[in-house]
């Protein structure tokens, strides 16, 4: 680098994997003066992925590695950057674990869309994890609390996995929750919210947005609508959307055990509008974030 002086001296390099996730490799290191670093890494002595740096120069470094198949040699070498110059530092190996018992063998039919896919796993086994192109199990996270995973989604800041574990079939459960956990596994965070319905979303501004069953009475029966529940940075909840604001029963029947049967949220930040994807009735609708409001339905109601 430069004139042949290094950008810093590294010390106390170290490769382990995470405990929780054994195809997740944290590499930490330090430096005797403040400088970004980043981790070059790969499969089969390639060097082609790139992870970190952080957002400000430290002397105290730690990079994750993910998107890595378990029981592989992988390949990394740590680069540092003063603003200035670069400094490649030697290329070492380390070796993923494997994955633990009851996780599943995916076969990948098709042609190689080149996308990691973050999806849930129903059955013997509940949890929460990220496919590679090639089906491998890059990360995972098991959740024992006897609920079903139905959503997984990488979180807006790319540091974080997210799921909502509740109940698939049958009644809604009252102990559902959104869950999140730091990529190497090490922290879980967990948001209980009653009710939970298939589908959550994440704001730019880490606001959670779920899916929420809302009960009503009608002519003596109960009837089973849905909401949209916002739960704030700070952890406080509210009601911003219900179906019943655009639907009713004797308009829009529906089936009366799973009137709108709400499956699939999604939101646009630019327009500030939430779609809403509704089973029985046949419905996509767009919901106005700020008054509630629907805009428009597209499908059978």
């Amino acid at each position: 680098a430069g004139c042949g002086n290094p950008v810093a001296d590294i010390s106390n390099l170290e490769a382990r994997l995470s405990e929780a996730v054994q195809t997740v490799v944290v590499v930490e290191w330090e430096t005797d003066v403040p400088v970004l670093g980043r981790v070059e890494f790969g499969l089969e002595g390639e060097l082609g992925w790139v992870a970190g740096p952080a957002d400000e120069p430290s002397r105290d470094h730690r990079i994750v590695l993910t998107g890595l198949p378990p029981d592989r040699e992988v390949s990394y070498r740590v680069v540092l950057d003063d603003g200035k110059h670069e400094q490649e530092g030697d290329t070492y190996k380390v070796q993923t674990g494997s994955l633990p018992r009851g996780m599943p063998r995916i076969d990948v039919v098709g042609s190689d869309a080149g996308a990691y896919l973050a999806v849930p796993l129903l059955g013997t086994t509940s949890a929460a994890v990220i496919l590679s192109p090639e089906g491998d199990i890059t990360w995972y996270h098991t959740d024992d609390s006897g609920l079903d995973v139905y959503r997984v989604r990488l979180s807006q800041d790319g540091r974080s996995v997210l799921y909502n574990a509740g109940s698939v079939s049958g009644d809604p459960s009252d102990a559902s929750r959104l869950v999140r956990v730091s990529l190497d596994g090490a922290t879980v965070e967990t948001i209980p919210v009653e009710l939970l319905a298939h589908d959550f979303v994440e704001h730019p501004d880490g606001t959670l947005a779920a899916l929420v069953v809302e009960y009503r009475e009608v002519d003596g029966v109960e009837v089973r609508g849905d909401q949209v529940v916002e739960i704030d940075p700070e952890g406080n909840q509210s009601v911003v959307w219900s179906a019943w604001d655009c639907f009713s029963p004797e308009e829009h029947p529906g089936e009366v055990t799973g009137w709108t049967f709400a499956n699939a949220l999604d939101f646009d930040p630019m327009e500030q509008a939430y779609t809403v994807g509704f089973r029985n009735q046949s419905s996509i609708v767009r919901v106005d974030r700020a008054t509630g409001s629907c805009l428009w339905a597209m499908g059978g109601s």
